[in-house]
């Protein structure tokens, strides 16, 4: 194994200058507009609208003394409890306690501090593993232009947040090799990690992976002793922070993991376990995935140390392709690890044994592959939405306007009264009703592929109801470019349950899927019915 020393020796002093830069443009890339008051999907407007009416009084009547506050924060706690993603509502929700109740960036700004403190935490994680700054430099570098990374480190959702909590739960079990008190702390984190998404109670089952495989290729046993406190401790928390007012989390939270384990099951389909290795490829670069799955040499050169940041990565993409939606976010957590064994497997390059060509070769394909994350990452930190330019838009027209959307959740951020803007009805019946309550506009985007299809599978093109026929005989009033390539593409694949059908939505000639629509419901539905009208005529006429 290639000592720091000698590692340190050939690593060229400009190649390491050019990674601290790299990793501060990577930082300019989270912290730039980011507290532009803008969303791109559904659960960033939903955290920011849930308990609103409890926060609203609370920002209204702010509390005058410590028991007051108390009372207010324990109330938002036991709201948050009810959810599946405790500690992140609470989060959110906590802007009221200080005023910032309208403070819609506040989330965005949460990632932003999370993605950045991520950096440091890997660089610290690799230069223990490896006992080389170079390497540590290199993975961090990787993670700083990570386009995934980037793009979750803006966003106004709790992957950036659960990514640092899992990265400082690895951290702290793996560091020291011993039972000591940072195995505690360790499982306080993993709790965090849980509490901020339902979704990674299999953070034990992935210590576990990382305690007994390297075990079982080394021929030695496990720590079982430290392994069987980590877990005890964190079912510990989790079942006592669930149980609290009346258990409501446990039961919300299991509830919805058996749910989804469910519809997991009717999902299964090949091909959908290609899903995550394809998302390395097309999300973040062809270089780093191929990079990424070059670490398979480690595993070749029976290296299991090394080989451990790619194994639990392939164990965490083997775990959520069994997950009902194959989300790409769900693989945020393993993005520091990936980035690590791709620094990793760089770095061995450098092996003092390896002629000078051999090391020119290395660093230009680090050149290659940075240079090759940074288009998508730059396209991240440019690009933008329509949703409040379409309903300020319309309020332009007309300020008392009240809006039908396939997106209510982000664009009744936009007005003064949320009820102003209400979710599109999934029936003419429905949108009848709306329409005599003084409904005027319908607005449609890309959410309708996902909430209002016809086969009810996401991203097929046929629209349920009324809308088929909305979208292929009524002129909008107003057509507004709004993903652009690279937002649709993360769209699609962050609420992908279908790899192919997933792909033959993004690969179909149709360039208008990213736009966005408004159309006027008067004439909408006049055109509706005289359509049933003529349908209903012709079988008295023949």
């Amino acid at each position: 194994m290639l000592s720091s020393r000698q590692f340190e020796q050939n690593f060229p002093i400009f190649v390491k200058w050019s990674l601290w830069l790299v990793i501060l443009f990577g930082v300019i890339l989270r912290i730039t507009n980011v507290t532009s008051n803008f969303m791109f999907f559904y659960d960033e407007g939903f955290y920011l609208n849930f308990n609103y009416p409890l926060l609203e009084i609370i920002d209204k009547h702010p509390p005058q003394d410590l028991g007051s506050f108390m009372q207010a924060l324990y109330a938002v706690l036991r709201l948050s409890l009810g959810t599946g993603k405790a500690l992140w509502f609470f989060i959110v929700d906590s802007r009221a306690l200080w005023g910032g109740l309208d403070f819609f960036v506040f989330p965005k700004i949460v990632s932003t501090l999370a993605g950045l403190l991520t950096l440091p935490v890997v660089y610290l994680f690799t230069k223990r593993m490896t006992n080389s700054q170079a390497t540590a430099l290199l993975s961090a570098a990787i993670l700083a232009v990570l386009p995934s990374h980037v793009l979750y480190s803006r966003l106004a959702m709790q992957e950036s947040l659960s990514t640092l909590f899992f990265m400082l739960t690895l951290y702290f079990y793996v560091f020291p090799k011993e039972l000591t008190w940072r195995t505690f702390l360790s499982s306080v984190l993993a709790a965090g990690v849980y509490f901020t998404n339902y979704r990674l109670i299999i953070v034990p089952l992935l210590i576990a992976f990382t305690e007994v495989i390297p075990g079982l290729l080394d021929k030695r046993l496990p720590n079982g002793r430290k392994l069987m406190w980590h877990t005890l401790i964190f079912f510990l928390l989790v079942f006592t922070i669930g149980s609290i007012d009346k258990g409501q989390n446990i039961t919300t939270t299991f509830s919805w993991m058996f749910r989804q384990a469910d519809l997991g099951k009717s999902q299964l389909d090949p091909i959908n376990f290609l899903s995550y290795p394809y998302y390395l490829f097309r999300l973040e670069s062809l270089v780093f995935g191929f990079l990424f799955f070059g670490n398979l040499y480690f595993l070749y050169k029976r290296d299991w140390h090394k080989a451990m940041p790619f194994l639990l990565v392939c164990f965490l993409m083997l775990i959520f392709s069994f997950a009902a939606d194959k989300a790409a976010r769900y693989l945020c957590v393993g993005l520091p690890l990936a980035a690590m064994g791709i620094a990793l497997l760089l770095a061995e390059s450098y092996h003092e044994k390896k002629k000078l060509s051999v090391h020119f070769g290395a660093e230009l394909l680090m050149a290659c592959l940075l240079l090759s994350l940074l288009p998508k990452a730059m396209a991240i930190n440019r690009s933008r939405c329509a949703y409040r330019v379409v309903v300020d838009a319309i309020k332009m027209i007309n300020p008392k306007a009240k809006i039908l959307s396939t997106q209510p959740w982000i664009q009744n951020l936009y007005v003064k009264d949320r009820g102003d803007v209400q979710e599109l009805p999934h029936n003419f019946e429905s949108l009848l009703k709306r329409y005599q309550q003084g409904f005027q506009y319908i607005v449609l985007d890309p959410q309708a592929f996902i909430s209002y299809t016809a086969s009810k599978e996401k991203f097929t093109f046929r629209l349920e109801d009324y809308l088929a026929f909305l979208t292929q005989h009524v002129k909008p009033v107003k057509a507004s470019g709004h993903f652009d390539e690279v937002v649709l593409e993360r769209f699609v694949f962050e609420h992908s349950e279908n790899l192919r059908t997933s792909l033959d939505f993004l690969n179909s000639r149709n360039k208008q899927l990213g736009a966005i629509y408004i159309y006027d419901l008067k004439d909408s539905i006049g055109k509706m019915l005289a359509l049933a009208a003529q349908q209903t005529k012709k079988p008295s006429n023949e």
